[in-house]
């Protein structure tokens, strides 16, 4: 079973991820947060396998919570999930230690791939992050 958690500040994402995660039979998510400051807090307090990101948050924002959660908990896989699909933003992203990075308008299946492939195993380096 993949645990997850949730970080995106937009109900329908929330929804829609949580309708997604409810009819897989191996992935579980145990948290959701609409905050940098949130999943930082929460990634802490679950132990989450992976944390699915949004980077456009308020608060500090999703940048700053990824490389927080990285920083806390070097196992746990970060896979982005964002609308920005500019080259600058995939750059900072993986610079600041996503594993995976998933555009907003991808298919539903290339959000599970992308999940899948990071958990449950513990995060090891594996050489360069993939983008779809």
């Amino acid at each position: 079973m993949i645990r997850m958690l949730l970080a995106d500040d937009h109900d329908a994402i929330h929804f829609g991820v949580s309708a997604l995660v409810q009819a897989q039979p191996d992935l579980e998510l145990v948290a959701t947060a609409t905050s940098g400051e949130g999943a930082v807090e929460l990634a802490g307090r679950h132990a989450p396998d992976v944390v699915l990101l949004d980077l456009s948050m308020p608060g500090r924002g999703g940048l700053w919570a990824l490389r927080e959660i990285r920083r806390r908990r070097p196992r746990t896989w970060l896979v982005v999930l964002t609308g920005d699909g500019r080259s600058a933003t995939t750059r900072r992203a993986l610079a600041a230690g996503a594993d995976r990075f998933v555009l907003k308008d991808r298919p539903v299946e290339d959000l599970l791939l992308a999940v899948r492939e990071a958990g449950p195993t513990p995060r090891e380096p594996q050489g360069p992050p993939v983008t779809l």
